[in-house]
C-alpha cells in the first residue's frame, strides 16, 4: 500500500474511533453509569460531555461531581459541582451548592460552607431545603457560632415537614421500587426535573405480605380533581394520582 494513501486511512479510522467515542458521551450514559455503581466511568463520562457543552453539560457535571465524591476525590467532585452550580436548573444549581457546603466543612472552611449553604437555601425546596439547613446547623454548631445556628434553626422550623404531605388526601406518584436506592434515586432526578413544580417530594414505604415497596410520591393535594390538574399542568404521562392514605389501594388511576 502507498505510504500515503495509508496514512489517509490511518487518520480516518481514528476520526471514526473519536466519533464512536463521542456518541456514547450523552447525560443518559452519565446517569446509567452513575446508577449503577460505575463511579469511575461516569464521572468520565460526564467530562466528556461537559467538554461537548450545549444545555446538558451542568447536569452532567452533577452527576460526575457525585461519582466523584461517592469515590472520595474531593477536588474533582468540588470541579463538577463548581460547573453543576452555574445550571438555570435551580434543583441542580442549589444541589450543588450543598454539596460544596459539605466540601468546605470537611475543609473546616464554616465560612465558605456557609456562603454556599446561603445560595442552597435559596435555589432549593422541600424535604433539600431542610436538609441545607441541618447541614448548614452542624456547621454553626462545630465552629461555635450560637448565632448562626439559632438563626438556621429558626428557618428550619418555619419550613412545612413531610407530615404536610401526610396528612393530604391525594399525592402524585412517580413510581413504585423493591429497592429503597432506586426510589431514592428517581425521587433525587425528580426533583431535579419538577422540584420548582412539585413539592414536596418524598419516597414512602409500603409493607405488605410480599414485602415492603418503595413509593415516589409528589405534591399535596385535597381533592383527586386539584390532583389531576397538577398532573396535567406537570404534562407528565408517568405520574399517577394516587390517595396517601392508601397509595396502593383499588381506586389508583391516571
Amino acid at each position: 500500500m502507498h505510504m500515503r494513501t495509508a496514512i489517509v486511512l490511518m487518520l480516518l479510522l481514528c476520526a471514526g474511533c473519536q466519533e464512536a467515542t463521542q456518541s456514547t458521551a450523552s447525560l443518559d450514559r452519565v446517569a446509567t453509569l452513575y446508577q449503577e455503581g460505575l463511579d469511575a466511568s461516569a464521572a468520565s463520562t460526564a467530562a466528556m460531555v461537559v467538554r461537548q457543552g450545549g444545555q446538558d453539560a451542568t447536569t452532567a457535571a452533577w452527576y460526575g461531581g457525585l461519582a466523584e465524591y461517592r469515590q472520595g476525590h474531593a477536588a474533582a467532585a468540588r470541579r463538577f459541582f463548581e460547573q453543576a452550580a452555574t445550571s438555570p436548573t435551580p434543583a441542580i444549581a442549589g444541589g450543588a451548592e450543598s454539596m460544596l457546603g459539605q466540601l468546605a466543612q470537611q475543609r473546616a472552611d464554616t465560612t465558605a460552607a456557609m456562603k454556599h449553604y446561603e445560595q442552597a437555601w435559596t435555589d432549593l425546596r422541600g424535604p433539600d431545603r431542610r436538609q441545607v439547613a441541618l447541614h448548614a446547623i452542624a456547621a454553626a454548631q462545630r465552629d461555635r457560632d450560637t448565632t448562626a445556628a439559632a438563626s438556621w434553626k429558626r428557618r428550619l422550623a418555619g419550613q412545612p415537614s413531610d407530615v404536610t404531605m401526610a396528612s393530604s388526601s391525594f399525592a402524585l406518584q412517580a413510581g413504585a421500587y423493591q429497592s429503597r436506592t432506586g426510589a431514592e434515586q428517581h425521587a433525587t432526578r425528580l426533583r431535579h426535573s419538577h422540584g420548582g413544580r412539585l413539592q414536596p417530594i418524598v419516597v414512602r414505604g409500603r409493607t405488605g405480605p410480599s414485602g415492603t415497596m418503595w413509593l415516589v410520591q409528589g405534591g399535596a393535594y385535597e381533592t383527586r380533581r386539584s390532583a389531576a390538574a397538577a398532573r396535567r399542568t406537570l404534562g407528565a404521562d408517568d405520574f399517577i394520582v394516587v390517595r396517601t392514605a392508601a397509595a396502593h389501594s383499588p381506586e389508583q388511576r391516571r
